[in-house]
């Protein structure tokens, strides 16, 4: 899988799993029809349906859109995230990303939140260079931007293996509050089965 998709979709499934839907019944996948998943069920009554695609358009493009409904009971009521995302890589290296997610409840008190991702890769060769920027908007609290802006780097000198390398700059800007940024590192290393 490109390494543009993968940032997204770990995005997305991080989202997906902090809502609690992790339960995968079937991920069926044939030559050049879009692979379809299909999410059903768990402790909380969870109903979820996901469709993954890919092609050439002046390039590989690959996307995913997926739409989740948890009954939560109570005054929330049903909580629904709907999104997806785009990644393109280019042949002379280039790639760009795009995801959107939102989620939402029938709890007034409880704010609709959006995510929104963007990021400009460069790939040559084993290295592979990225910027991204991340929002999150209303998530805990009306009127409420998370923001991250970052830069990543990944070196795979065999095809099982890769080395990583990034930073990110956390903020989070609330009316009437002031907070730090939160400055992160990452390093580490990936084997792939």
């Amino acid at each position: 899988m490109l390494q543009v998709v993968a940032i997204a979709a770990d995005c997305l499934l991080e989202t997906l799993k902090d809502q609690g839907f992790e339960n995968i019944i079937e991920n069926a996948t044939t030559q050049g029809a879009p692979e379809r998943i299909y999410l059903l069920g768990s402790d909380d009554d969870v109903t979820e349906v996901g469709v993954r695609f890919s092609g050439k358009f002046g390039g590989k493009i690959d996307g995913a859109l997926g739409y989740s409904v948890r009954d939560i009971g109570g005054v929330a009521g049903d909580t629904e995230t709907m999104g997806g995302s785009l990644s393109w890589l280019h042949g002379s290296g280039i790639n760009l990303t795009g995801a959107y997610s939102t989620t939402s409840d029938d709890n007034p008190a409880n704010p609709d939140a959006d995510f929104y991702l963007a990021k400009l890769g460069y790939k040559i060769g084993r290295h592979a260079f990225d910027i991204h920027y991340m929002e999150t908007e209303d998530r805990a609290e009306k009127g409420d931007s998370a923001e991250t802006l970052g830069v990543g780097y990944v070196f795979t000198p065999i095809k099982w293996f890769e080395t990583y390398a990034g930073y990110n700059n956390h903020s989070l800007n609330r009316s009437g509050a002031d907070f730090d940024d939160v400055s992160t590192v990452l390093v580490g290393g990936r084997l792939k089965f």
